[in-house]
């Protein structure tokens, strides 16, 4: 018999995987995942017992109060491989991820009877039926459980003896009698499946007041944009978090909780009262942007479009400015998951036409964090975001090399520092406090249109932080202190209505294809040579037995097309390393990764039109990690390796040094594939290891910039 189970991660509090368990009835299940250096052991509870447990111990964690070691684990078994016939209770794994639970028969080696042996506290009455959303026998019903010591009496199982809290012993086999049979009550679908509505005015005049309604509903809803919401769940009920994002709008409140009912999707809605702002002209059509979250992770977007009128009057918008019907604007789906570790905290990041104004808004796991009712704003007093960050990366990369490097880029943590609201700052001491009584540094996602500021190069000085919090062993800026991480935000754009990039991004990847791009440069074609490039690549192909490809349009151009072959047989690459010059040039065709053949370059225009199946890359280039103008978007390497599919990106925002970059590369694969360490962890001990006090402070190490989950673990199969 399969259990569908939620997870929760062994190393957080009892109190948030309580919090996790939250709809789960007492009888269901939930698995601990903790993971030991390369070992990942599961262990299967009742959900009951988890909250009792937590209600004794909140703020210690999982694996301390639980008492897990290796030898209570629970047995495993691939999805695509399931036990056969052996008893107990096995975890059923998709890869890294724990996807349910298998109660197995046990009575003979032909099949006959069902003995089930659930794990649960030794403290807590054995359930008599089916929990909701647990698949019964054919008369969906379970047979009652054996007590601890695996003995059932013939009126029903025996009293089991007290007991320390911790995990349950082992359950040996033992005979089993059936209840009388009861109905079970019936199992939500899974997954759950509905379509956001979003319902407001189509039209409203400057300083008048419009209402947005926002709803589920079993069809899709003329006007919205969206395709359907798919939740990765069997609870009845469940709550989704609703942002509204609305530039040229204000609003007192635009953050709020949608409870939704499977059984009945229009019993609940939320309101949002939303102010439109002047405009320049008669006519200005506008975008209300609708955000869902689930379980602390931005999962996807719904859009509404409304014209703002200078006058009361409403006008025909014949021939003027035409409203962004259903039928011309994508259907966008949103997949909503559960997931196993979702970010501290999310900060959404949107920028007005002109990218003079920044809008913030906050999601978090941490139950209890106060977080801003409305859309913070902060405006740039003499930039817009591409001018301001192209600043202060400019002056970072003219001074590489020199004494004036320190000063260089404090001062530039200092002034993107400044750049970042207050509220920002506050919610991410209250996340941050939390993370530190779990013995923990916060992960935090960046979720932006802006594509140019570097935030990860912001200050943690006192003057932004409560220094109580901060690692004063560690470099004082926002990369180097927390694991950081961040990542497009999808626009509503693309026939095929796929959010481009998806959210979220994936928490985990498995990489068994590596393919290295080299760039073998000769004096002929002008270009500085990179000994330690060519190193790097010979090292990495022997350590992972990689592909290694010439960084020639020839080479490259197979895997690109998603043809490449390898030993007369097709390969589609999990990961794909360059390690190359780069270079930014006013001049456009000078941008990108420089090949081997003279002036060619492989840039953001020739990786959009890539076919490649979602690879992780790090580009080991020069300055590509900036972002360039591709046609009227932010473009650059980055965001074309995303719109592409690419489940991750880590390139350097400036010149490196040749050595260090190659140190840099050996050392990420060392921790991220062979240790498994989140790779924003990664990253973050590369930026740690910056020297302000040294005369000649070395760059190269805060240059890495990561766009991917901040707790995306690489998983190497070797």
């Amino acid at each position: 018999m399969f259990v569908t189970t939620i997870t929760v991660d062994a190393h957080q509090t009892m109190a948030d995987a309580s919090e996790r368990t939250a709809g789960i009835p007492d009888d269901g299940y939930v698995v601990v995942r903790r993971r030991e250096g390369l070992d990942l052991y599961f262990y299967a509870y009742r959900a009951g017992f988890l909250r009792e447990m937590a209600d004794r111990a909140g703020s210690g964690m999982v694996a301390d109060v639980l008492n897990l070691h290796e030898s209570g684990a629970s047995p495993t078994a691939q999805v695509d491989a399931p036990p056969t016939a052996s008893a107990g209770l096995t975890v059923v794994l998709d890869g890294d991820s724990a996807v349910g639970l298998v109660l197995e028969s046990a009575a003979s080696d032909r099949g006959t009877g069902t003995a089930i042996r659930p794990i649960r506290p030794p403290t807590a009455d054995p359930p008599r039926t089916a929990a909701p959303g647990v698949d019964g026998d054919e008369s969906g019903m379970l047979s009652d459980p054996p007590s601890v010591d695996g003995r059932v009496d013939a009126d029903g199982p025996s009293a089991p003896a007290p007991a320390a809290p911790g995990p349950p012993p082992p359950v040996a086999p033992g005979p089993s009698t059936p209840p009388t049979p009861t109905p079970a009550p019936p199992a939500p679908a899974m997954p759950f499946t509905a379509h956001p509505q979003l319902d407001c005015p189509a039209v409203v005049a400057v300083g008048e007041s419009l209402e947005l309604t926002v709803r589920l509903s079993e069809q899709e809803a003329p006007g919205t944009v969206g395709g359907p919401i798919t939740v990765d769940t069997h609870l009845p009920e469940l709550d989704l978090v609703v942002t509204v994002v609305a530039s040229g709008f204000t609003a007192l409140r635009t953050r709020d909780v949608l409870h939704v009912d499977r059984s009945d999707l229009s019993a609940n809605e939320v309101r949002f009262i939303l102010t439109a702002e002047p405009i320049a002209g008669a006519l200005q059509p506008a975008t209300l942007q609708v955000d869902f979250s689930f379980g602390g992770v931005l999962c996807g977007r719904s859009w509404r479009a409304v014209v703002v009128t200078a006058a009361a009057s409403t006008p025909s918008t014949d021939g003027a400015v035409p409203l962004a019907s259903h039928a011309e604007m994508p259907s966008t789906p949103i997949l909503v998951m559960e997931s196993e570790r979702p970010p501290d905290l999310v900060i959404t990041i949107s920028e007005n036409d002109d990218g003079t104004q920044l809008d913030w808004q906050f999601t978090t796991r941490h139950a209890g964090v106060n977080l801003p009712d409305g859309t913070v704003r902060q405006r740039f007093q003499k930039h817009n975001a591409k001018s301001f960050a192209m600043q202060q990366v400019r002056l970072i990369h003219e001074s590489v090399g020199s004494a004036a490097v320190g000063n260089r880029v404090l001062g530039a943590a200092r002034t993107i520092a400044d750049q970042v609201p207050p509220e920002a700052w506050r919610v991410l001491t209250e996340v941050w406090t939390r993370t530190s009584v779990e013995g923990r540094r916060p992960s935090v996602l960046l979720v932006s249109s802006d594509a140019y500021v570097p935030w990860e190069l912001s200050s943690t000085e006192a003057a932004y932080l409560d220094q109580a919090i901060v690692d004063s062993s560690v470099p004082p800026f926002l990369g180097a202190q927390t694991c950081i991480s961040r990542w497009n935000a999808p626009q509503a754009r693309g026939a095929s209505g796929v959010l481009n990039p998806p959210l979220p991004p994936p928490e985990s990847l498995d990489i068994s294809t590596m393919v290295l791009v080299i760039g073998d440069y000769l004096a002929t074609n002008g270009v500085r040579p990179l000994p330690k490039a060519t190193e790097e690549g010979n090292e990495l192909a022997a350590l992972y037995r990689a592909v290694r490809l010439s960084a020639e349009v020839g080479e490259i151009e197979p895997m690109f097309n998603g043809v490449l072959e390898r030993d007369g047989a097709r390969i589609d690459p999990d990961l794909v390393h360059f390690a190359c010059h780069g270079q930014i040039d006013p001049n456009p065709g000078f941008n990108g990764i420089v090949l081997n053949e003279g002036n060619a370059r492989l840039d953001a225009l020739y990786v959009a039109g890539s076919r490649m199946l979602r690879p992780f890359v790090f580009v080991n280039a020069c300055q590509v990690g900036q972002t360039t103008e591709l046609l009227d978007d932010a473009g650059g390497l980055a965001t074309s390796f995303l719109k592409t599919g690419a489940r991750g990106f880590v390139a350097p925002l400036w010149n490196v040094d040749d050595q260090i970059a190659k140190d840099t590369a050996l050392a990420f694969y060392d921790a991220a594939l062979d240790q498994r360490l989140p790779v924003a962890e990664v990253l973050r001990r590369r930026r740690a290891m910056f020297d302000l006090s040294a005369a000649k402070p070395e760059p190269t190490h805060l240059a890495y910039i990561y766009y991917g989950h901040p707790n995306l673990v690489l998983a190497h199969a070797r």
